[in-house]
């Protein structure tokens, strides 16, 4: 359970950096 929380976490902050590098590409 605690693998799967620190996943989701990854996963968030993974979008968080692909959301920024999109929006330095705008």
């Amino acid at each position: 359970m605690k693998h799967v929380l620190q996943n989701k976490k990854y996963k968030n902050r993974e979008l968080e950096i692909l959301q920024q590098i999109h929006h330095d590409n705008i």
